[in-house]
């Protein structure tokens, strides 16, 4: 049985589904300590994906190759992505296969379960499509091994003059120290770490089984199989 503050932690989780409509957008646009960066007409563009996707680490790199440059992220709410394409922003989502993705959020908070998990997951993505193909859908092993041709592709594809540098040795280690100063003011332990450790890949594991044997798990994969196909 789940604790009371699980529960609580379930619901509030849970209740972000309604983020996921544009109708909902002057609401949350209210909350600006709890979404300081959501969807705007300032941003130069927008980068959403579900929590535990390698949004830190991307948009870190994107900021650090284009000081100044104003981004729209980290609300992992589909509205967001949903009214900055509306406004004629370049809008970039980022996907991770759903039992890596949703077990790298249990791990992180601690306390939600597959099943909300996977919920949240799926209606995050049920909403990116509703977008689709109007953005452009990057995938995890892509912007996070080589996020200097991620940019690249966003150039191409978005016609954007984002600048970057080559994802070298140097460069990767620059942004590993500047994600671990992040964490350390953020108060970030292991578990909620930016960057991989042995620490959350020892807990993922117990995780990823209770995903992939959860009833929802085959909604949630045949929809980022559907949205991966789409856009390559």
């Amino acid at each position: 049985m789940l604790k009371l503050g699980s529960v609580y932690k379930n619901l509030v989780f849970l209740a972000s589904i309604a983020g996921n409509y544009l109708v909902f957008v002057p609401l949350f646009r209210l909350m600006k300590r709890r979404y300081p960066s959501y969807a705007n007409s300032a941003a130069n563009i927008c980068i959403e994906g579900f929590p535990r996707c390698g949004n830190t680490f991307f948009v870190a790199a994107v900021q650090r190759w284009n000081p100044g440059l104003i981004v729209s992220h980290h609300s992992h709410l589909a509205s967001s992505v949903s009214y900055s394409r509306r406004i004629g922003i370049p809008t970039v989502v980022l996907i991770r296969e759903p039992a890596a993705a949703v077990s790298s959020a249990m791990v992180w908070d601690g306390k939600i379960v597959a099943t909300i998990g996977l919920l949240v997951y799926i209606s995050f993505y049920r909403g990116i499509r509703r977008a689709f193909p109007h953005v452009l859908i990057l995938e995890f092993e892509e912007y996070t091994k080589n996020p200097d041709l991620a940019v690249e592709r966003i150039n191409i594809e978005l016609g954007t003059n984002l600048k970057w540098v080559a994802f070298d040795a140097s460069e990767r280690e620059a942004i590993q120290r500047y994600l671990t100063n992040h964490d350390s003011r953020n108060e970030r332990v292991a578990s909620s770490s930016s960057l991989p450790n042995k620490e959350k890949a020892a807990q993922k594991q117990t995780y990823i089984a209770r995903v992939r044997g959860n009833g929802l798990f085959g909604a949630a994969r045949g929809l980022y199989e559907s949205l991966t196909s789409s856009a390559s």
